[in-house]
């Protein structure tokens, strides 16, 4: 992992395009990757790339769905 590839918490609101409170309640509930570096939370570019992919294959709908 590159230390250029990591992000803040203001850097990961602004690419996920939300406030900073659902970033916290996305990594506290919804396992959204983070690394901890010393006090300070960072988040690696590919692990939440990653994570949003899985996501959103999640919440695809199935095939009964799809016919409905």
């Amino acid at each position: 992992m590159n230390c250029n590839n990591l992000m803040n918490k203001k850097e990961m609101c602004e690419f996920l395009k939300c406030s900073p409170r659902k970033v916290d309640y996305l990594r506290e509930r919804e396992g959204l990757p983070f690394i901890r570096i010393g006090g300070a939370i960072r988040f690696s570019i590919e692990s939440v790339n990653q994570w949003v992919q899985t996501k959103a294959s999640n919440n695809e709908p199935s095939d009964k769905q799809k016919a409905a």
